[in-house]
């Protein structure tokens, strides 16, 4: 499957210095998973995505009006749109990607792929599928003390 096929389009942006709390209102209010970042300048800095804010929440040394540079993915991982989704998936997977930003010929932003949709429309699994069914295999109920 080509990446275009997956690419969803941009439904916003933010700048480097926007804080996490106004990201995180904007990825709830927009109703997506991850948000182009950019420069002053107008390059593309990275993606932030619901992931990283959610790991964000967790760090005590990062706080709600922290930049959103401070906790993205610099560079971020990018892709054509004629590339093959297959092999990006895998190493994205093992790298701990969950969105590609879709670039042009000019390096321009084009999109967003989200690798977990991605995976979830095409039964594929995540490690931690994996891992939650190797600890709680179906045959093995849990029963009351």
């Amino acid at each position: 499957m080509k990446v275009e096929s997956a690419m969803q389009s941009v439904a916003g942006q933010l700048n480097a210095a926007d804080s996490l709390e106004t990201a995180a209102g904007m990825l709830e209010h927009r109703r997506v998973t991850a948000l182009p970042v950019f420069q002053r300048d107008g390059s593309l800095l990275g993606l932030l995505t619901a992931k990283d804010v959610a790991r964000a929440s967790f760090d005590r040394q990062v706080t709600p009006a922290a930049p959103v540079a401070d906790v993205i993915r610099i560079p971020p991982m990018t892709c054509r749109g004629e590339d093959e989704l297959e092999s990006l998936a895998a190493s994205a997977r093992q790298d701990d990607v969950s969105h590609l930003a879709v670039l042009d010929g000019q390096d321009k932003l084009l999109g967003i792929v989200d690798l977990i949709q991605y995976q979830a429309a095409t039964g594929q699994q995540n490690d931690v599928d994996e891992a939650l069914k190797e600890t709680f295999p179906a045959s093995d109920p849990i029963s009351p003390g």
